[in-house]
């Protein structure tokens, strides 16, 4: 997957725009934060072809329709721009057509039942196809703190995953979101990196540096980790705790600190039958920052959707 400016810039403005109510007024956050026009972000996603083009293209659809962007009487009215609505709409209606999917679907009345339906839509000559079940990001209005509870069926065994839901080996997968993973250890009041990490897929307690991009910010963390294998082999998991947040970066500026909370576990179960594996997260993230703050749901669901459609497919 392509990680430049210009296309982390084009997904942060699908996510934005599926998140916050259509109309919602851009010169309220600051210009760090702000998205791009989403004409030109759904244009720079379809430009960008390669092997997670279809999966990223139809979860795309499927947030937006789900949030009313592809009705243009609608989007027109509650934007005060026909134009930009004629644009959206024509785009939607472009990646359905090239994803072969049903078009009643984008102009369905039940918003979020249609956009359900679009995010499981089959596609086809994939040799993996994760599934998003859910992605539900919900941010405390008194405390601050977003919590995100998400789901993904991918088309593999549990076996095929155990390396590659090992976190401190997610930057040689998946190196267009994570820039470094590694664990570390302490020698002589430092952190340094492990010189004989654990094989990818084996159990571990320890410490885990992580440098990892989501949408328009980067935050370089130092997190607690449990990894673990159940006995019989049919469950992985692995719990996660901030310790430190070593810099939070917005475009050109950099401050440590900003995120103040990263806890929460991911879990892989075998279903029955052993073909296909159950994804299942729950994160909950804290920012010493407002804005922030109320980007996180945006921001983790952007996160999570960009590590399912891209880790276990390594």
């Amino acid at each position: 997957m392509p990680q430049d400016a210009e296309f982390a810039g084009a997904l942060w403005s699908v996510y934005f725009h599926s998140t916050f109510r259509i109309g919602f007024a851009r010169h309220l956050i600051s210009k760090d934060f702000a998205p791009r026009p989403l004409p030109e972000a759904l244009q720079v996603l379809m430009d960008a072809k390669d092997e997670h083009s279809p999966v990223r293209l139809r979860k795309a659809v499927a947030r937006l329709v789900a949030s009313g962007w592809a009705r243009e009487k609608r989007v027109a009215e509650l934007t005060g721009n026909r134009e930009l609505a004629g644009k959206v709409h024509q785009s939607l209606f472009e990646i359905a057509d090239r994803l072969h999917m049903d078009r009643r679907l984008l102009t369905d009345e039940d918003f979020a039942a249609a956009g359900q339906a679009l995010s499981s839509a089959p596609l086809t000559g994939l040799a993996c196809n994760p599934t998003p079940l859910s992605c539900v990001a919900c941010l405390d209005g008194l405390t601050l703190r977003t919590t995100l509870q998400a789901s993904v069926r991918v088309d593999r065994p549990l076996a095929d995953l155990e390396a590659l839901l090992d976190p401190h080996c997610w930057d040689a997968c998946a190196g267009s979101i994570y820039n470094d993973t590694y664990r570390t250890i302490q020698q002589n009041n430092d952190w340094i990196e492990d010189p004989n990490p654990p094989t990818c897929g084996v159990g571990w307690n320890g410490h885990l540096i992580e440098d990892v991009v989501i949408g328009f910010a980067s935050f370089d963390n130092r997190l607690e980790i449990r990894f673990w294998r159940s006995p019989g082999g049919g469950t992985i998991r692995w719990s996660f705790a901030l310790r430190d947040n070593r810099d939070t970066r917005l475009g050109g500026a950099s401050q440590p600190g900003l995120l103040t909370r990263d806890n929460g576990h991911l879990q892989a179960t075998q279903e029955v039958g052993g073909a296909t594996t159950l994804i299942q997260t729950l994160k909950t993230v804290a920012f010493d920052n407002e804005t922030l703050s109320l980007m996180a749901p945006a921001l983790l669901c952007l996160w999570t959707d960009n590590v399912s459609e891209v880790i276990p497919c390594c």
